[in-house]
Order: structure tokens, then sequence, then C-alpha cells
């Protein structure tokens, strides 16, 4: 007696397909680890990190005494463990006619929703993107051109301490210091701003 048995697999195209790539949002909400995942011109990219401590926070700040108004601009940098690809996000402007903002107010600037892309960060966000041969891109260089392309605070969260915990979901178009451009779709990223 001879038992033949014969199966086939699909290819799973999903992986590949930009319109329809691995879900990076599956299972994120905002009491995730900090991290990021995305597509890259249909590469997955992802940078987790377990421990707070590797998040680096910034902020530019233009500090003027009251009455004058003050300009403050936050910005989260990560990179992951081989220091091989990093992202940096931005967010501006907040303004302040009382010199460094409470942490209220610091929390106000966070809300759930809708953002436009900025040069600078000016008036939005700004995302900043390291590949792995360490060239960077930017929302910022380029033409800038964001059409079609979004950024939402999904999820915001007072964490004390002069922190707020965001989880946003975007979309951009990344531009070298000559112009050329990637595309970033699928974006995730779950992270801390600090008031400082």
């Amino acid at each position: 007696m001879t038992l033949v048995v014969v199966s086939s697999c699909k290819k799973d195209d999903s992986a590949n397909d930009e319109n329809n790539p691995i879900n990076p949002n599956s299972g994120v909400t905002i009491d995730s680890d900090v991290q990021f995942t995305g597509v890259i011109n249909e590469s997955n990219v992802s940078i987790t990190l377990s421990n707070i401590g590797d998040l680096v926070n910034g902020a530019d700040n233009q500090i003027s005494p009251n009455p004058d108004t003050s300009y403050f601009k936050y910005d989260i940098y990560m990179c992951n463990n081989d220091n091989t690809v990093a992202i940096q996000i931005k967010k501006g402007t907040l303004k302040s006619i009382t010199g460094y903002p409470d942490n209220n107010m610091f929390q106000a600037f966070f809300p759930s929703g809708n953002y436009a892309y900025s040069v600078e960060a000016v008036k939005g966000i700004e995302i900043i993107y390291w590949d792995a041969n360490q060239k960077e891109w930017s929302t910022s260089m380029g033409s800038a051109n964001q059409s079609g392309k979004t950024f939402t605070i999904d999820a915001s969260r007072d964490e004390g301490n002069d922190y707020v915990k965001i989880k946003a979901l975007f979309s951009c178009n990344l531009y070298d210091a000559s112009g050329n451009s990637i595309t970033l779709t699928n974006g995730v990223f779950v992270g801390y701003f600090c008031n400082m």
C-alpha cells in the first residue's frame, strides 16, 4: 500500500503589499512598550525599547520673561539596539506667556487628534529617520510635500513628573538632502514626551 500526500501553500503576498502590509498596529496600545513600527519602501522596520531610559527626550525652547511669548518644540529620539536605524518625532510649537509651561499646559499640547506636518515642526509634526547607512531622511527636507499623508495621536496620557505618553499612527514622505524620497506607511509610535 502506498500513501501519497499532496499539500500546497499559498504565498502570503500581504507582507510586501504596501496597501496590505503586516499590520504593525496589531495589539499595540498606549500601554505597550516604547516602540516604532512601520513600512519604509515596502520593508518592515521596527524599534522596541523595554527600558524607558533608552529613550532620548529633547526640547527646542526660546524662553522669554512674562509678558513676552516663549516658544517650545518637543521631540523624542529612539534607535534600535545595534544603532543601525533611528527615528525622531518633533511636535511644535507650544506658546506660553508665563515662561516655562506648567504641567497642565504641557499635557494639553498633546490631545488625541490629527496634526499637520510642518517644516522644522514650527506648526506641527516633523519626522526624521536615519536608515541602516546612517543617511538622514526628514519630512522637512526636499520638497517637504506631505499630500495625502497623516499623523494622528490615537491616544494620550499624563504620566506625571512632566511626561506625557502617546500612541501615534502616521504615514509620510521622507526626503534626503538631495531631494530623493522614501515613503513611510503604517507607522505606529508609542513613546513619552517630556516637559523640559
